[in-house]
């Protein structure tokens, strides 16, 4: 039976909870893990938000019925999972942030979606993949997301009262290490794991990242052995 306490899974830019699948996959059966479409992504109604912090107010909403969850973000999504927990930290007892950190570059505002993608994946097949998947995403919600991916939590970092991990892919080519570093530092008691992976960790590495996201819940909640 899966463990009482969820995980609730955030995409990045352009993304959709399906980048969480296979992660998903595995976990079966031991960690219940929920992918989220953020508003104006995949099936979610609404408007792409310019900032993290309408995405938190939606995600905010989403957890409610849930109780206690335990955040995960990708990329972007890893803003909107601490923008959420200093809106409800009542309701988060931890957070793991892949490929981000909580101060994000600005990315080029001329990059373009072939752009983006072959700094994202590895394998030649994921990024023509990429490039199919956002052909169909609309410009307003890149345009959204990428002003959204450019924020600065660093500020708040000694509010973070919840265990944080921090997965670094060893080949990502989007988030350096000096930017998760500088996270790592200024969050209480954060830790960093880096991964054999890719930016999209979880698309590309999902072995890697789900033995990872398994050893710190269980770790976290204590609900029962690390699979």
């Amino acid at each position: 039976m899966s463990a009482s306490i969820p995980i609730v899974a955030i995409h990045g830019v352009g993304g959709s909870g399906r980048v969480w699948s296979r992660v998903g996959r595995i976990l079966n059966g031991k960690i219940r893990l929920l992918p989220i479409d953020l508003p104006g992504h995949g099936g979610a109604p609404g408007r792409p938000s310019p900032t993290i912090y309408g995405y938190a107010h939606a995600l905010s909403k989403a957890i409610e019925p849930y109780g206690k969850v335990l955040l995960v973000g990708l990329s972007m999504g890893g803003g909107v999972a601490v923008a959420t927990y200093l809106n409800r930290p009542s309701n988060v007892v931890g957070i793991v942030l892949v490929n981000s950190a909580l101060r994000m570059p600005l990315l080029p505002p001329d990059m373009d979606r072939e752009s983006l993608c072959r700094r994202i994946y590895l394998g030649a097949r994921f990024r023509r993949g990429c490039v199919r998947e956002l052909a169909k995403v609309p410009d307003e919600v890149l345009r959204a997301d990428m002003r959204a991916a450019a924020y600065d939590l660093l500020g708040d970092a000694h509010r973070v009262g919840v265990p944080v991990l921090f997965l670094r892919g060893s080949f990502d080519r989007l988030v350096g290490a000096d930017v998760i570093s500088e996270s790592v530092r200024r969050v209480p008691g954060a830790s960093v794991s880096v991964l054999p992976a890719s930016h999209m960790a979880p698309v590309e590495f999902p072995r890697a990242v789900s033995r990872a996201l398994s050893e710190f819940y269980f770790r976290t909640v204590k609900d029962s052995p690390a699979v």
